[in-house]
């Protein structure tokens, strides 16, 4: 496992590292903020801050890093602090509204998988409460799992966490004990290794579905990569078929020139002064034939006229 993958690294933000072409950036994970002052891990390890350019262009509350985050860093000269000039774009957003009178978004946590929502199972358990957080972590686009904690000290673990799932069936229920008590045991009977393993059945269940995401990804990008390059070739090929007819053609408009006579060979160069196009010679030899005899046509008619107009003088004169 490569040093950005034990952060959570994966393709959808690997894709965007391509696109942006930045290879001037190292690309950490935000692990922490303080006021301004961001602890980053990955390519770069130390201290961050925004640089002008990005603070500038981030306009919204939101915009600006969070824990989780994955950011382009580029690294001090000296022991100073790096600057983040890029911040990728996040998978899922743990957030909630802002305080004050514009409403505005207070991002808590980004690129999260699984959150875990703690809580005692004793008589202060509020399922209302746990409504609304789990509103809040299926709004951001992670998966829930509620740890019902301090297991030791409840009667019936096994009747209140079934009372937990009846109220929210969609949502895996773990009851565990920090002090390494099997789930209903008492403390003073002989402790398990430690109640907090049951968590180890989910980090393996979703290490599992990553594997699964990474290598469905990896396909989807070779099945895609298959289609561009059978894409290319086909159009290389209608490209060279379009090449040969063209060639087709112009050796066929030389043979055909040079075929003529004289006097087709003025034909055509009214054809091509006036832009008539004809399929073949028996086309071009029908069109000038219907010519021919409208200009007979007009010449008789002409002299006609002219004959008619003579006569009528000659008449004229004898009255």
């Amino acid at each position: 496992m490569s040093l950005l993958a034990r952060f959570g690294w994966n393709p959808f933000f690997d894709a965007q590292r391509q696109q942006l072409g930045r290879g001037d950036l190292l690309f950490a994970r935000v692990i922490e903020e303080q006021r301004g002052v961001f602890r980053v891990a990955g390519e770069f390890d130390g201290l961050a801050e925004t640089s002008g350019r990005f603070r500038y262009d981030a306009i919204e509350p939101g915009s600006t890093p969070a824990v989780g985050d994955w950011v382009g860093v580029r690294a001090p000269e000296g022991d100073g602090r790096a600057l983040i000039h890029v911040r990728l774009d996040r998978r899922t957003t743990v957030s909630r509204a802002g305080t004050g009178e514009a409403v505005s978004q207070q991002v808590l946590a980004a690129n999260v998988d699984t959150i875990f929502i703690v809580t005692a199972l004793t008589a202060e358990l509020n399922l209302r409460r746990l409504e609304r957080y789990l509103a809040i972590v299926w709004d951001a686009g992670a998966l829930p799992v509620i740890v019902l904690n301090k297991a030791d000290l409840c009667e019936d673990v096994a009747a209140a966490a079934d009372e937990v799932r009846a109220r929210l069936p969609f949502v895996d229920v773990v009851a565990v004990s920090a002090l390494g008590t099997e789930v209903g045991k008492k403390v003073d009977e002989p402790p398990s290794p430690t109640g907090l393993e049951a968590l180890d059945t989910y980090q393996a269940e979703f290490n599992a579905w990553q594997d699964s995401v990474n290598a469905t990804q990896a396909a989807y990008e070779a099945e895609l990569k298959a289609y561009q390059t059978k894409a290319q070739a086909e159009a290389e090929s209608y490209q060279t078929v379009v090449v040969k007819y063209q060639k087709e053609l112009a050796a066929y408009n030389i043979a055909r020139a040079s075929a003529v006579t004289p006097a087709e060979g003025l034909i055509f160069q009214v054809n091509r002064d006036f832009g008539w196009t004809f399929v073949d010679r028996e086309d071009s030899a029908a069109f000038y034939s219907k010519i021919a005899t409208t200009w007979m046509a007009q010449i008789i008619y002409s002299f006609v006229l002219f004959l008619v107009i003579i006569f009528l003088q000659k008449r004229k004169d004898v009255v």
